[in-house]
């Protein structure tokens, strides 16, 4: 199997996935005793995985099979530590709380994808767990699981 092929079988799926988030969101109430509701997350991960699932069935359709070989062994380990970095995330988030799992995330997601140090990526995890989890809660007004640090 190409990579082309699994990049419009992938799509597919998150297509399928994309719409059932979104309809799912969309049932959920939009705001809550005046600050936004449960629905815009889902409603925006749905839209998310539409535009992802999209991209890559065009994508695919473009590109012909012959010039598009499958991932190197380097991709596929890249693939399978992000994987398993999203699981790690989960469980922090579900135990710890919302900026230490986006921080871990952050940190080690640039550590699989980038060649920067650990002081940068440091800060670049610092800097985005404190902006996400400000926006949330001061912008947003919305609840985040967990303790706020």
């Amino acid at each position: 199997m190409s990579s082309v092929f699994a990049n419009r079988i992938v799509g597919c799926i998150a297509l399928v996935l994309g719409m059932v988030v979104t309809i799912a969101g969309a049932s959920m109430p939009f705001s809550f005793a005046g600050s936004i509701g449960p629905a815009l997350i889902p409603v925006m991960v749905g839209i998310g995985w539409l535009l992802c699932g999209a991209y890559l069935v065009v994508r695919s359709a473009a590109v012909p099979e012959a010039l598009d070989p499958l991932p190197s062994r380097d991709a596929a380990l890249r693939i399978a530590m992000l994987i398993g970095i999203g699981a790690i995330h989960a469980l922090i988030l579900q135990h710890l709380s919302f900026m230490a799992a986006v921080g871990f995330l952050a940190f080690f997601g640039l550590w699989v994808v980038s060649d920067y140090g650990w002081l940068k990526r440091l800060i670049i995890s610092v800097v985005l767990a404190l902006g996400l989890g400000g926006l949330c809660i001061y912008v947003l007004e919305m609840p985040l699981p967990g303790p706020y640090l």
